[in-house]
C-alpha cells in the first residue's frame, strides 16, 4: 500500500512541475558515499534569476521531511555560496540521510533573496538516489 502512494504522489508532484510554467529555481540531490552507504544527503537550491542575501536565517528557511512531516532544520546545516545563487543544505555530521521512499520539500522566505521578490520559493524532490 504504501508503494502505491509514494507511486502516487511522485506522479502527482511530476505533473504539478510539468504544467508549471519555467521556475527561476531548481533544486538537486546531493548524493554522496559514507562510510560505504551511497545515499540523499542534502540538497541544492540553484536560482536562476534571483540572488540569495550572503546569509540565509534560520526563519527564512523551512526543510519539511515529507515521509514524516517534520521539520529538519534542527539537524541541517546550510550555507550560501560566492555567486549567491546556490544554498546548499546538507545533515549535520551523524545526524543520518534521508531513507527511502522519502521526499523533502524547502520554502525559502522572500526576505531570503535580493530584488523584489515577492513570493517565498517552494521546492520539493524525491530523495531516492
Amino acid at each position: 500500500m504504501r508503494i502505491f502512494c509514494l507511486i502516487g504522489l511522485l506522479l502527482f508532484v511530476s505533473i504539478l512541475m510539468t504544467a508549471s510554467p519555467k521556475s527561476s529555481s531548481s533544486i538537486k540531490r546531493i548524493v554522496e558515499t559514507r562510510e560505504g552507504r551511497k545515499s540523499c544527503w542534502g540538497v541544492v537550491v540553484q536560482l536562476k534569476q534571483f540572488a540569495f542575501n550572503k546569509s540565509v536565517a534560520d526563519s527564512e528557511l523551512s526543510i519539511i521531511d515529507g515521509k514524516y512531516n517534520r521539520d529538519m532544520k534542527g539537524i541541517m546545516t546550510w550555507s550560501v555560496d560566492k555567486s549567491r545563487k546556490k544554498l546548499t543544505i546538507k545533515f549535520k555530521k551523524g545526524c543520518g540521510d534521508f531513507g527511502t521512499g522519502d521526499m523533502v520539500e524547502v520554502t525559502i522566505r522572500s526576505t531570503a533573496l535580493v530584488g523584489s521578490q515577492k513570493e517565498d520559493i517552494k521546492l520539493s524532490i524525491s530523495t531516492d538516489i
